[in-house]
């Protein structure tokens, strides 16, 4: 007998994704990886809130996968929440109508559990000793995770997402010299705060914009997961792809091979963090992970957290 599917599903603060498969471990098969820019945390810094709007558009398309997960025949769904839906004044109200209109129960992920996902998530790509550090940089904000040997050792979140500090210091189109520095600034203060001694360290990082940033190195037409996963996304490309977006309008960007429908907005602060870390650390560059947190979830330890799908 077939085993049922199981679905994850994560509301981020830029995208939300979909991740089905069956069986656990070596016999896991993926069937299906659903991916979309919807802005969910596009009025957090200004408001607190997600507003009716975003929440409108994010809940159609979750409407959507909701109809996905049923033509697969999912058994069991998670539906999980991070930096906008943990921030959010109104993140209830948004609950209430996803369990309404889907019938899901939404969870939403601790930093510390973000964190340890995104380091498990990776863990393909981790040396087998020596200390790596784990980025998940998204769209509220980033997730460091430590780890020596194979071994989470620390974790933290900070408040640096693409989505809301492009709407913060880059208002420009394109923007103009004194926005990008003051978003270095911004982003080299804050590190400097959090990580006074930086340790030298392997780079592995994961996200939506680090992936189209490598999908963009290699100029893929269409997105393939097996490519990005492992390139070696170097400061020097990282500093060629800042370039080249801080040179174009949004609509430009838009037009780039291998650039995610969607990130033309965000790509550029993507890379400013990137670079920031890259910088802050020392780093030459970092291996790209085209896996996420959702794929971690997928583990048989978590099947506890899943509820059957409605």
């Amino acid at each position: 007998m077939k085993t049922p599917a199981r679905a994850v599903v994560d509301i981020g603060s830029n995208s939300v994704k979909c991740l089905a498969a069956q069986g656990f471990g070596t016999n896991q098969q993926i069937i299906r990886e659903i991916s979309q820019v919807t802005r969910l945390g596009e009025k957090l810094e200004a408001t607190g809130k997600i507003g009716a709007e975003s929440a409108e558009r994010n809940l159609a398309y979750l409407a959507k996968i909701r109809s996905a997960c049923m033509e697969l025949e999912v058994g069991k769904i998670l539906c999980v929440g991070a930096e906008t839906l943990r921030r959010a004044k109104d993140t209830e109200s948004f609950a209430a109508q996803l369990k309404c209109r889907t019938g899901w129960q939404l969870r939403i992920l601790t930093p510390e559990e973000e964190a340890r996902l995104s380091l498990e998530s990776a863990a393909a790509l981790a040396p087998a000793s020596g200390p790596c550090l784990v980025i998940d940089s998204g769209g509220g904000s980033t997730e460091f995770s430590f780890g020596h040997d194979s071994r989470p050792q620390a974790s933290l979140s900070l408040p640096l997402g693409a989505l809301t500090l492009s709407g913060r210091f880059l208002p420009g189109d394109p923007p103009g010299p004194s926005e990008l520095e003051r978003l270095r600034e911004h982003i080299q203060t804050l590190l400097a705060e959090y990580f006074p001694g930086p340790d030298k360290v392997i780079g592995i990082a994961c996200g939506g914009g680090v992936s189209s940033m490598a999908a963009v190195a290699l100029a893929l037409q269409t997105f393939n997961a097996d490519q990005v996963q492992g390139y070696f996304l170097s400061g020097a490309e990282i500093g060629r792809q800042i370039v080249r977006y801080s040179s174009l309008r949004e609509a430009q960007r838009a037009r780039i091979p291998g650039l995610q429908q969607g990130r033309a907005g965000t790509i550029l602060a993507s890379a400013l963090i990137l670079e920031g870390i890259a910088r802050h650390f020392q780093l030459e560059g970092f291996q790209v992970s085209s896996r996420g947190l959702r794929h971690a979830l997928l583990a048989e330890k978590y099947l506890g957290w899943f509820q059957p799908f409605i």
